[in-house]
């Protein structure tokens, strides 16, 4: 039995969050990708939401990971996680579930990579507030620092976000 080294990669809409997971699990070797569960969901069942679905989303993000942890990879790497639904949920709806926070409270992730808003926006029909991504950036900080989570915030663009968040995954893990 190894350990396996959890990577939470997290942040506002628009961000680059699916990219960089991706880009980590392709160089990173013996890594497992989690992908993105809202997505999965609000494109199959439509993109309105209420405070009920942001908990049957939670659900499948943290079966997703639960499953791939199951596997035993030598690294996980999230797009998104709990995080993520506390920030949206409070920001969206004032308050978030007890099914969330006992969620976020749960998590152990051995690194948060914070992604900064400094990407343009990429429209895309699933996302909201391009307006507010640099307010929504400084909750996630609060939320991250307020639970003790080890997090870094990645910027730049391209193979320079890449090879800063390769450099804190490397300084957190030595691998």
């Amino acid at each position: 039995m190894h350990k396996t080294w959890k990577i939470a990669v997290t942040g506002p809409e628009s961000t680059g969050k699916s990219d960089l997971s991706l880009a980590l699990q392709a160089v990173l070797e013996g890594s497992v990708w989690v992908p993105e569960y809202s997505r999965i969901y609000l494109e199959k069942y439509g993109p309105s939401y209420t405070c009920k679905t942001l908990d049957t989303i939670a659900a499948g993000q943290w079966q997703s990971i639960q499953d791939a942890l199951a596997s035993e990879p030598r690294i996980l790497i999230a797009d998104t996680e709990m995080t993520v639904m506390k920030v949206w949920s409070e920001f969206c709806f004032g308050h978030c579930s007890p099914f969330i926070l006992d969620l976020y409270a749960r998590q152990d992730f051995d690194l948060y990579l914070l992604c900064d808003a400094d990407l343009p926006w990429s429209y895309d029909p699933l996302r909201e507030h391009p307006e507010k991504r640099g307010e929504l950036l400084e909750w996630y900080k609060r939320s991250l620092e307020t639970a003790g989570r080890n997090y870094v915030l990645i910027s730049g663009s391209g193979e320079e976000r890449l090879q800063n968040a390769l450099a804190a995954v490397r300084h957190k893990t030595g691998l």
